[in-house]
């Protein structure tokens, strides 16, 4: 997935592709360095040129073929942003303190 935007928040595209284990190249704005890390894909720089878009295809086309990698990538997603565990480890932590008050 390649994403060029010049401004974001935390992009929900790029958790989708993540989920299905989708090499990532976008921009390096917003919260995209919370999800794109040389272990998802390639952060390039906000006013990236052609070149650095062409770079960065070139570099991660040979990562991309790699199950390690792809798996890589799904493991970050489901670690960072997956609303199952996410919400299931929230749940947790605040029982842990309401337990801990409790004592």
């Amino acid at each position: 997935m390649i994403n060029t935007s010049s401004s974001e928040g935390l992009p929900v595209s790029i958790m989708e592709a993540m989920s299905f284990g989708i090499p990532i190249i976008a921009t390096n704005v917003g919260g995209t360095s919370e999800l794109v890390t040389d272990k998802t894909g390639i952060l390039i720089p906000k006013n990236c040129s052609p070149e650095d878009v062409s770079e960065a295809l070139n570099s991660i086309s040979k990562k991309s073929r790699s199950t390690d990698f792809r798996m890589e990538v799904r493991n970050a997603w489901k670690s960072k942003v997956n609303a199952q565990e996410n919400f299931t480890n929230f749940a947790e932590q605040l029982n842990s303190i309401s337990e801990q008050n409790t004592h």
